[in-house]
């Protein structure tokens, strides 16, 4: 898992297509669902906000922080079952549309 603090390394994730702006102390990147849980454990106890960020697409602010750290899903982006005979797929939430239909 990377973690960011530098605040020139996390801009990117301080607005969205929203133009909103916000701030937060880092972002975190997991890989995996433990990793997810871990974060959300020590951010319960710590009583830290976590944002959860995609791909900073949104029109309404969602994935601005205000304060705490944000979540990104862009490392969580494995396709994970394809069930053609019963139309139904499993993915992780930073699949991308343009990767799923390939």
């Amino acid at each position: 898992m990377i973690t960011k603090t530098e605040q020139n390394e996390i801009q990117d994730y301080l607005k969205d297509a929203s133009n909103t702006k916000g701030h937060c102390d880092a972002v975190v990147y997991p890989e995996n669902t433990d990793e997810v849980v871990a974060i959300l454990m020590q951010a319960n106890a710590e009583e830290k906000k976590v944002t959860i960020c995609g791909n900073k697409t949104g029109l309404a602010g969602g994935s601005v922080p205000s304060g705490g750290i944000v979540l990104s899903t862009e490392k969580l982006n494995k396709i994970l079952v394809i069930n053609e005979k019963e139309k139904f797929a499993v993915v992780e939430p930073g699949v991308l549309l343009s990767n799923f239909f390939t």
